[in-house]
């Protein structure tokens, strides 16, 4: 239930519906279900970390700027890893691990398993689910 059904519920409490307005009643209960299935507010993605190839020995949040780049201030983001540079650790199969949060109490992370490499895509986002199993 978001903050506009909360308000709602503390109107109606100060109102009191008297038992000759049953009808009103029912009203006011449809109401509600159909504001507590009003989505909440998406917060917007807020980037704390992008690493690639950790588990190779490359440094954690060496990311963390091109992925802040594409993804910071989005709803959803559809991150594609850049062109990976040829060096000694190239026979190293790569991972790639995001870290992100969607306002201040949601903390996310996803991860591409190892062997992951140029072009491939990783999908960020503060979008709420209402699915199953939400």
């Amino acid at each position: 239930m978001n903050a506009t059904s909360f308000a709602f519920l503390g109107a109606l409490a100060c109102i009191g519906l008297a038992p000759s307005t049953r009808g009103a009643t029912l009203s006011v209960r449809a109401s509600l279900l159909r504001l507590s299935a009003l989505p909440t507010a998406t917060q917007p993605i807020t980037i704390v970390s992008g690493t690639y190839g950790q588990n190779c020995g490359f440094a954690a949040g060496n990311a963390t700027l091109d992925l802040s780049r594409q993804c910071d201030g989005r709803r959803t983001c559809g991150y594609v890893l850049p062109f990976a540079a040829h060096d000694a650790k190239a026979a190293c199969r790569r991972d790639f691990r995001a870290e992100w949060r969607c306002g201040d109490t949601e903390f996310h992370m996803a991860t591409l398993s190892a062997g992951a490499r140029s072009g491939d895509v990783l999908v960020l986002s503060c979008e709420k689910e209402n699915g199953p199993g939400k």
